[in-house]
């Protein structure tokens, strides 16, 4: 199981519990809710949400992710682009946060915007 970018904090259980102890759950580059990261049998020092044996939690991320942006067909240039998806990939350029993801669906998209670089 491959777990990544993902926000696993507020979990006072665990923020990925493994009950078995021959597959060990890809748990990198995931938010636990402290710098510390999570507290584990090899990081008694962390103060974010738990995480059970077998779980690789290394390197993690040291805050919480930053938003992904759709764009598909359906999609809309109004607002932010986090509630629906943009219409077009320059809309979502324009709206994306540093360091942010734009995920392209299927289907054929009408370019209204020229855009390049990074954000």
């Amino acid at each position: 199981m491959v777990i990544h970018f993902n926000d696993l904090s507020g979990n006072s259980t665990a923020g990925v519990e493994n009950d078995s102890s021959v597959t060990t759950v890809n748990a990198i580059d995931n938010w636990w809710g402290s710098a510390s990261g999570p507290q584990n049998a090899t990081n008694l020092n962390g103060t974010a949400s738990p995480v059970t044996a077998n779980v690789n939690v290394l390197p993690e991320l040291t805050a919480p992710p930053v938003a992904t942006l759709d764009v598909a067909t359906d999609g809309t240039d109004a607002g932010n682009c986090e509630v629906g998806a943009c219409a077009t990939i320059g809309y979502a350029l324009s709206q994306a946060p540093v360091g942010g993801t734009i995920d392209v669906g299927p289907g054929p998209l009408t370019s209204r915007n020229s855009s390049s670089g990074t954000r």
